[in-house]
């Protein structure tokens, strides 16, 4: 009996359409992926025509019509895919650079102004920044003062007159918890968009908060507990003398020459951290994770992406890290000692310390132990290699 499966010639058109397009956008420059992001709805419509077409067409006795389950399911996932793919990429319009290009949306008018603020740093519990559109700055004060530097950009399709009106965007609640925050919804205002770009220098010992939906934030140079959450955009955290923890949904996060602990969430971006002088808890969803000269407990757990840990100097600490899908690369100096467990169910496991590497049908692993040096090194792959160099 002949069987015909409902979706295999809708996905084989789309992944060929797909990659016509994305080797013409490579070849070319130009950039048509982003199209792509557009016209996705067209999947439903190639799907909803071949279920007209096996519908309508005639029945023999000897055709069956079933549904390709694995082939829908791609479709949905590509689906998902690009719906989430095109909120980021308005999230780009947004949120001002976000992949590295500028993307502007057109509007009639448009008006940017520039805001000076200079607080009393004395006696703060905590500062608090909650920024909807915009890119943020923090650096440290000269003296006792909290100085904020912010410009203000408006746009709408109204005159600028009526734009001109609108100068108090930025809210400042001045208090021992000192909050910072701009206006973001214009319904009864001429106003269609706005983005408020902030350079704040703060002095020591004041813990911060930052919530930025849409565009990067950098934090350098401070001495205070750090604590972001970032919807989409670049998180980079360098020079800071606290413990820090972002939270970042979509885009790159970097931790550079930090003195404590550090916890890193990325859902959708890479997570890139080195030199940490405490312990670190990196978790990712998609995109790489790279990790460097930590001098603490390190514990590496990534969904989809590869790993690679290093470091200079031996460790005497744990190390755990675990892949669903990627290769884990651990380099460590040669004269590394300590307790050594991998495990891998596809995927080969190499290693540069002479430890025998167990091989069956389910797994590969390897156990061993070296000198009596207290690290702890425990790394498990589920889909993907496993190499220990040094």
């Amino acid at each position: 009996m002949r069987q015909w499966k409902v979706g295999t010639t809708s996905l084989g058109i789309l992944l060929i359409l797909m990659g016509v397009i994305w080797i013409y956008s490579t070849i070319t420059g130009i950039p048509l992926v982003s199209t792509l992001f557009k016209w996705w709805p067209i999947i439903l419509i190639m799907l909803g025509i071949e279920v007209l077409i096996y519908s309508l067409m005639p029945k023999k006795e000897n055709t069956k019509v079933k549904f390709d389950g694995i082939s829908i399911l791609v479709i949905i996932l590509i689906m998902i895919f690009m719906a989430s793919a095109q909120i980021v990429n308005k999230g780009v319009a947004y949120g001002l650079n976000f992949l590295g290009k500028d993307i502007s949306i057109p509007f009639k008018n448009s008006i940017s102004y520039s805001k000076h603020y200079e607080l009393e740093g004395n006696n703060r519990e905590k500062i608090k920044i909650n920024d909807a559109v915009g890119k943020i700055v923090i650096e440290k004060s000269e003296n006792d003062k909290i100085v904020i530097d912010a410009v203000v950009n408006l746009k709408g399709n109204h005159k600028n007159s009526s734009l001109e009106n609108e100068d108090n965007i930025i809210n400042i609640d001045d208090k021992k918890v000192l909050s910072i925050n701009h206006l973001s919804s214009f319904s009864k205002n001429n106003i269609n968009f706005v983005s408020v770009d902030y350079i704040i220098k703060v002095p020591n010992n004041i813990p911060l908060e930052i919530d930025n939906k849409f565009g990067v934030t950098i934090i350098k140079g401070i001495s205070a507990e750090v604590k972001v959450d970032s919807s989409a955009g670049k998180v980079t955290v360098q020079e800071v003398k606290g413990n820090v923890s972002v939270d970042n949904k979509f885009g790159a996060t970097e931790c550079f020459d930090i003195v404590g602990n550090i916890k890193i969430d990325n859902s959708n971006g890479e997570i890139n951290v080195d030199n940490i002088s405490g312990k670190a808890e990196l978790q990712g969803k998609f995109g790489a994770v790279k990790a460097s000269n930590i001098k603490g407990d390190t514990t590496i757990d990534n969904a989809n992406g590869s790993v690679n840990f290093s470091s200079n100097e031996v460790i005497n600490y744990n190390l755990k890290v675990t892949s669903n899908f990627g290769k884990i690369t651990v380099r460590l100096p040669k004269t590394q000692q300590g307790t050594f467990n991998g495990e891998t169910k596809f995927g080969s496991i190499k290693n540069d310390f002479n430890l025998q590497v167990n091989t069956d049908e389910n797994k590969n692993s390897l156990k061993g132990k070296i000198g009596d040096g207290k690290a702890n090194i425990t790394l498990i792959n589920s889909n993907g290699s496993i190499d220990i160099i040094n």
